[in-house]
């Protein structure tokens, strides 16, 4: 019966806490900082060329897109031409809330850029490089798209 007895002691545990210091939040949040810092440092996507055209490409698109909305938007119509239908061969007309989603495209662009085509770099080197020209298309079709839905609207 004593055995059993010393293996209940062994299963209880004190409720104490850990002492802890009155920085470690700031020194947590250094360590990750480093470590992005770091691992930024090692990827050698960093030091191409394309990777840095399509960032800031696709920040001046988020950017210009951004100010051409709201520059415009009040002298917009309710009911603007956004897309074009292949099938019918006419625009298809919505409401200009939905100019704002444009706005999203060089968005998701970039966090592509910085979260997954970063990470198949190493792996799949063309394959990035092909996703990147891929993009940098993308952003300059938005671009134009923009540029005429705002000259079609406003003439």
């Amino acid at each position: 019966m004593k055995i059993n007895d010393s293996n209940k002691n062994e299963d209880e545990q004190l409720a104490m806490a850990i002492p802890s210091s009155r920085f470690e939040r700031f020194y947590r949040f250094k360590r990750k900082v480093e470590s992005v810092e770091e691992s930024i440092k090692f990827v050698p996507i960093n030091r191409t060329v394309s990777f840095w055209i399509i960032l800031i490409f696709s920040i001046f698109t988020a950017l210009f897109i951004a100010f051409s909305v709201i520059r415009y938007y009040g002298e917009l119509p309710n009911l603007v031409p956004l897309l074009f239908s292949q099938i019918d061969s006419s625009w298809i007309i919505l409401p200009k809330q939905y100019l704002l989603i444009y706005i999203v495209v060089p968005l998701v662009n970039i966090v592509i850029l910085i979260t997954f085509i970063r990470s198949a770099y190493l792996v799949q080197r063309r394959l990035t490089t092909a996703i990147m020209i891929i993009m940098n298309i993308s952003n300059i079709l938005i671009l134009i798209a923009i540029l005429q839905i705002i000259s079609f609207s406003i003439v």
